[in-house]
C-alpha cells in the first residue's frame, strides 16, 4: 500500500514541481535575453542623442530620480539637476560618445549595466578634438512596460583627458 501511495502520490507531485522549476527558469532566461536587448537599444539610442545633440532623447534614457556622478563634480540628483549640464554640452560642443556594453546583469526589475566608451570633444568654436577613454557602471531600473532607463550613472576616465 505505502509503495503505490508514493507512486500515485509523492511521484507524480515530484514531476510537477521538477517541471514548474524547469519552465520558470527558462522562462528568465528568455525575459533576460529580452531585457538585455532593450538595454543595449537604449545605450544605442544615448549614442545617437549625444551625437545629434538632442537634449530630450539623452534626458529620456533617465529616471526621473536619476544620479549622475561624474569624476570631479558634485552628483547631479533628478533630471532638472541633469538638463542644464546637458544643454551647455551639447551647445558648446560637438561630442561622439560610442559605448561599448560589456556586460549586463538583470536581477528583476534592476540591472547593472558596466561599459567603456571612447568620448570625442569638438567645441564648436575652435574645431579641435578632445579625446577621452573610460568606462562605466550604471544601475538600471525596469518600468511596467518593460522599458528601462539609467537610475545611477557613475563613470571615469582612464586617463587625464587629451
Amino acid at each position: 500500500m505505502k509503495k503505490s501511495m508514493f507512486q500515485f502520490t509523492i511521484l507524480p507531485l515530484i514531476l510537477v514541481i521538477c517541471l514548474t522549476l524547469s519552465c520558470t527558469q527558462q522562462k528568465e532566461e528568455v525575459d533576460a535575453e529580452a531585457d538585455i536587448a532593450v538595454i543595449n537599444a537604449l545605450y544605442k539610442q544615448s549614442t545617437n542623442a549625444v551625437k545629434t545633440g538632442d537634449v530630450e532623447l539623452y534626458l529620456s534614457i533617465f529616471t526621473e530620480d536619476a544620479v549622475v556622478m561624474p569624476p570631479g563634480f558634485p552628483a547631479a540628483m533628478g533630471k532638472e539637476e541633469i538638463r542644464p549640464i546637458i544643454e551647455g554640452l551639447f551647445t558648446a560642443f560637438d561630442l561622439e560618445l560610442p559605448y561599448t556594453v560589456e556586460e549586463v546583469e538583470v536581477l528583476g526589475d534592476r540591472a547593472f549595466v558596466r561599459s567603456s566608451w571612447k568620448y570625442y570633444v569638438t567645441p564648436k568654436e575652435s574645431g579641435e578634438t578632445t579625446i577621452s577613454i573610460g568606462k562605466e557602471l550604471d544601475v538600471l531600473k525596469k518600468h511596467t512596460d518593460g522599458s528601462w532607463n539609467i537610475y545611477i550613472q557613475c563613470y571615469n576616465y582612464d586617463a587625464s583627458p587629451n
